[in-house]
């Protein structure tokens, strides 16, 4: 037997268990026919002893093909042959309660299959392998904790995983490669040259490190076994890859709002350079955060701006410079005093900054890392803000992105969302992923339509009516 040591922190044993036994009935069950799963289920859903007439009649097989299968399973101790009928064996009974699982159409080798996986080892076996408290009230609860309570603490766990046995590494590698997260163990027995005896203790050894697990598929009257990672850990993999931001495949139809991806701090940069040649005139304004220009004065700062459409209506233009004015007061680069836009006098050396320190400087500066737009005072915060900023990590292209697709794969913890961790509903676990609100999804549009594109890390546009973004050269350095 293998003594391997798969993790410096679990210390699987596998003499702690009727490991024998284990192997000798897997690898009896890789030779199974569609023939003898339905005697062996017969077998298990039925009593303890069954006459040998009802069996042939219940699964319509004649004499000599009931007697091979039932020979078969009589090797394993499932049951033994007593004249007209079979005595079934209580502990194994339940040890293929838990393996026939595998040979269902529907089956998932998720949380609860691990529970049943775990309780084949002598309880006091679990707390030296695991590294769990011995006084832990409940020890597959301490096992979630500990492993799976997050996509992060997971995943660091299998990176952690000190592997002496290069064919498991290649397995595991291979695995999680795969696009739909599933090998042909034939493939695998194949390619490492493997008995069949020391393919099964690998994947045993894999199933008690909490990695992949082994399962049939029908092919004919055959079962094609596969390994896949465990079911709540492939769905959350799955459902991330499907949201991998993908570029729009027809981008030329695309509208972009400017040409120029530093349009709005340059047109920051030319109202200070205005209001420093002469304060400009506000209009009475019913809030603080309205800098609402005369129509004359809009008619003409318009003319010095570089990064709105010249065929805006004056309101239009109007939000814009307001927009543009508030910017400056926040950052301190500008003074409203009386109804009166006046330079600071830390103004001049804005002017002075290169394009990417200006964005940087807007970018960082303290007053303006919350949105300041309506939002629910606990949905704008400067963490929230930056969650919605790190899911910009996802973005590998360089082309331009749906932003309703993009928006679709968001899992940060924001508003009433918290981090993604597995929980349990009803009888199932599943790593549960957020579900925004309608003000959660207005204020991460916002982040990226607005704030992001204010300081030039993204570009945006529309695309058949649709909104849609680019991630600059500026914002993958910045952000990611």
């Amino acid at each position: 037997m293998l003594d391997l040591c798969v993790s410096r922190k679990n210390k699987i044993n596998l003499d702690d268990y009727n490991y024998q036994m284990d192997l000798d009935n897997r690898l009896l069950m890789s030779t199974f026919t569609v023939q003898d799963v339905e005697v062996l289920e017969e077998i298990l859903y039925g009593s303890i002893r069954i006459p040998l007439v009802k069996l042939k009649k219940n699964l319509d097989l004649s004499d000599s093909e009931l007697i091979e299968t039932l020979q078969r399973l009589s090797s394993t101790g499932l049951l033994n042959i007593e004249e007209d009928a079979i005595l079934v064996d209580k502990e194994m009974r339940k040890y293929y309660d838990h393996q026939i699982l595998k040979f269902d159409d529907d089956f998932k080798p998720n949380m609860s299959y691990i529970q049943g996986l775990l309780r084949k080892v002598p309880i006091h076996a679990l707390p030296v392998w695991y590294s769990i408290p011995r006084a832990s009230n409940n020890i597959f609860v301490s096992l979630i904790e500990r492993y799976f309570k997050t996509p992060q603490v997971y995943e660091r766990y299998l990176l952690d995983l000190n592997l002496t046995e290069p064919v498991m590494a290649d397995i595991i590698s291979e695995l999680f490669k795969h696009p739909d997260l599933c090998l042909s163990t034939e493939k695998i027995i194949e390619k490492h040259k493997l008995t069949r005896d020391a393919f099964e203790e690998y994947i045993i050894h894999l199933e008690f490190n909490f990695v992949c697990c082994l399962s049939y598929q029908k092919e004919g009257d055959l079962w094609k076994e596969v390994i896949t990672p465990f079911n709540e850990w492939r769905e959350y993999l799955q459902f991330k890859e499907r949201h991998i931001p993908q570029p729009l495949l027809d981008s030329i139809k695309v509208v972009s709002a400017t040409k120029n991806s530093f349009h709005f701090l340059q047109d920051m940069t030319y109202l200070i350079e205005e209001i420093i040649h002469q304060p400009l005139a506000l209009q009475a304004s019913a809030t603080e955060q309205d800098f609402l220009f005369p129509e004359e004065a809009v008619k003409q700062l318009s003319l010095g701006c570089i990064g709105q459409e010249r065929d805006m209506d004056i309101l239009s233009w109007q939000l814009y410079l307001s927009r543009l004015a508030s910017r400056l007061v926040r950052i301190g680069l500008a003074i409203r005093h009386e109804e009166m836009l006046s330079p600071h006098h830390h103004a001049p050396h804005w002017l002075n900054m290169e394009i990417e320190d200006k964005a940087l400087y807007l970018y960082r500066h303290p007053e303006n890392r919350t949105l300041k737009m309506g939002f629910k005072e606990d949905l704008d915060t400067e963490k929230n803000v930056r969650e919605v900023e790190k899911c910009l990590d996802r973005i590998q292209t360089t082309g331009w992105i749906h932003l309703n697709k993009f928006l679709e794969g968001m899992i940060c913890p924001i508003g009433d969302n918290e981090f993604v961790n597995l929980v349990k509903e009803g009888p199932n676990w599943k790593y549960k992923l957020p579900s925004f609100c309608e003000e959660e999804m207005q204020f991460m549009r916002y982040v990226i339509l607005q704030r992001l594109y204010e300081v030039g890390m993204v570009t945006v546009g529309t695309f058949d009516g649709q909104d849609c973004f680019k991630l600059l050269t500026f914002g993958k350095e910045t952000l990611c």
